[in-house]
Order: structure tokens, then sequence, then C-alpha cells
């Protein structure tokens, strides 16, 4: 099937992408970054609407910009998290997004999942855990202690977020799921627009907030190449993930590009010649696991 490989293709982008995002956050102030990249996106993504119509009814305008600013919640969040927390901190925190799709795919799309399918996500939820906290108890306790504190809260806002946007998004490509009175939007017209009205939010955002100018020519100075790339890859990644929501089910696309967990940690290792190799070897096999049970 299509969408699966199309699912796959997109971890590996999402997983590119959100390594150079995490590593580079943190040296930059986050809502003029995240304007930046936006912006960005926004006119690097110009040529996939060439030709379109945005023929669209106020109810599906009014869709598409509650997307947008779910998408501005989770990214400002999200970033704050990166920013405040440690990346082995966050990471399996946000497999939750995981759980939580998959639960809303279920009882609001009326997804059903077959008792293998079942275990493949909980064998990729398993294998995500491991990959980022190993099997310790201490690690556990440690992020446990710090679950009160205002990141880890960002943290899970940025989760509900996502879990929300991923449903809203699936019913946008296919309305005739709950016959919602909204027009089908095309893979390319959804990241467009959605990206426009984040664009616009985080413009919006900045002309209220004092000496913004200051991190916007700090971040256009010394992360202009970064920014490029996370660019290209947000838009190839993004892209080719609603080409996968549009035929297949939300439970088993979000649970494929979950395998940019695995991709991160394998590719962030080599970079930074991070150890537990052990540890990584056994994710390894349960996500792999977990991706043969959902494909096969």
């Amino acid at each position: 099937m299509t969408w699966i490989l199309y699912a796959l293709i997109s971890a590996v982008f999402f997983a590119i992408y959100m390594l150079i995002f995490s590593r580079t956050i943190h040296k930059e102030h986050a809502l003029e970054y995240l304007a930046i990249m936006s912006c960005l996106v926004t006119i690097f993504s110009f040529p996939l609407v060439k030709g379109l119509s945005f023929n669209y009814t106020i109810g599906t305008w009014l869709w598409l910009y509650t997307i947008s600013i779910l998408l501005t919640v989770f990214f400002i969040f999200l970033a704050q998290s990166f920013k405040h927390l440690e990346s082995s901190e966050v990471a399996p925190l946000m497999n939750l997004a995981l759980i939580f799709s998959v639960i809303l795919s279920v009882l609001i799309l009326r997804e059903t999942i077959s008792i293998k399918n079942w275990i493949g996500i909980a064998l990729m939820v398993a294998g995500s855990y491991i990959i980022e906290l190993g099997i310790h108890r201490a690690r556990l306790k440690k992020i446990l202690k710090k679950f009160k504190s205002k990141y880890m809260i960002s943290t899970f806002i940025a989760i509900v977020a996502s879990a929300i946007i991923v449903i809203l998004e699936k019913i946008a490509l296919n309305p005739d799921i709950l016959i919602v009175p909204i027009n089908q939007i095309n893979p390319e017209a959804l990241f467009f627009l959605t990206r426009v009205g984040m664009a616009l939010n985080f413009i919006i955002i900045l002309l209220y907030k004092r000496k913004s100018s200051l991190g916007i020519t700090h971040a256009l100075k010394t992360r202009m190449f970064p920014l490029l790339v996370i660019t290209g890859f947000n838009i190839g990644a993004n892209y080719i993930y609603y080409l996968a929501l549009q035929d297949g089910p939300v439970s088993l696309v979000v649970t494929l590009s979950s395998l940019s967990t695995l991709l991160v940690v394998l590719i962030g290792g080599e970079l930074f010649h991070e150890h537990h190799l052990q540890r990584k070897l056994l994710a390894s096999i349960l996500m792999i696991a977990a991706t043969y049970l959902i494909v096969i």
C-alpha cells in the first residue's frame, strides 16, 4: 500500500528535521526562531499549490485556521520543552502523543485496529520508551520529579495539541469520515494554508513582543543554513506525511511515523558519540518488529 511507503519516508524526514531542530533551538530565542522557520516554510512551499483553487466555504477556512493555531501552540510549547529540558526527558514523553492519537482515532474516527496492529503499536511505544530512557527506574523517577514543573506542563500541552491536530488534519483530508460540512482539502493545500496561518500567528505574536528584532537578526546571522535545511526537511516530512494520512488510518500512519524516534537517536548517536548500544539494539528490534506487524 502506497500510504505505508509514504509514512516510512516521512519518518526519515521527520528524524533529520527534529534532530537539527532540537540541537539548534537551545541557542536561539524560541519565538523568533519559530517565526523565521514558519515564514521560510511558507515561502518555499509555494510551488506545491501552483494552479490550485481555494474556493472554500467559511467553515473550511475556520477549520484550517484552527489547525494553524494548534500548530502554533504545539511548536511554541515544544520549543520551550526542548530549550529548558534535556532531549532525553522530552522525547519519551512526546511518544504519549502516539497513544493519544490512536485513542482519538478509535473514539472519534471509529477506526478499527486488529490485534496484530495493537501489538505493533504497543511495541512501537515500548521501543520509543526504551531507546530514550532505557529500562532503569532511576531515569523515569528523575522525569516524574519534574512532572509539575512548568516545562513539563509545556510538554504535555504540546502532546495534547499534537493528538488533536492529527485528527483535524485527517478530517480535512477526508471530511466524509464524519460527514463534516467542509470542503475536502488535498495534501498540498492543507500543508500550505495551515503553514501560512502559522506564520501569520507568529508574526502577530512578535508584534507584541519587545526587542524581537534582535532575536530575528541573531538567528538569521548565525542559523541561516540550519534553518534552510530544517525548512526543506519540514516541507518534505509533512507533505509526505499528509499523503500517507490521506489514504491510511490515523492509528497506523502516526505509529509508522514514530520510527523517527529510533532514527533520531541512531543518527544522533553516530554524530555525537553517544553509547548505550545494547539499549539501542533492543529498542531497534522492538520497533522493527512493530513495523513488521503493521506493514505485513
